[in-house]
């Protein structure tokens, strides 16, 4: 049965991708297109449970990036041997990105 779970794992990534893409759909469709302090503070008020959803869809599709990482992480390793030098700064990389994409919805939020 474990097998099945590994082969399964990077299909984390393509829902990590999907995720952000609802996710910020949710977000655009929301976004203010008027100009004015009072009327975007109205539209952020009248579209506050969409802002939230989306913002909450595309971190959960970061947290799936993580765990793809984490997998990509592992075979990059097997793969390369040695040190594994190159698996880790591709996941080091990873990880910085995951996390500004994590904040990145924070300011609608």
């Amino acid at each position: 049965m474990d097998w099945r779970w590994e082969r399964l794992q990077p299909l984390t990534g393509v829902l990590a991708v999907g995720l952000w893409v609802i996710g910020g759909a949710i977000l655009e469709s929301a976004a203010p297109d008027v100009e004015g302090g009072e009327r975007v503070l109205a539209n952020y008020r009248e579209n506050d449970a969409a802002i939230l959803a989306g913002g909450f869809i595309f971190q959960l599709g970061c947290l799936l990036f993580i765990w793809f990482l984490g997998t990509l992480w592992a075979r990059l390793r097997w793969a390369e041997g040695g040190l594994g030098r190159l698996a880790t700064t591709a996941f080091g990389g990873g990880i910085a990105v995951a996390v500004f994409l994590l904040a990145l919805p924070a300011a609608d939020m």
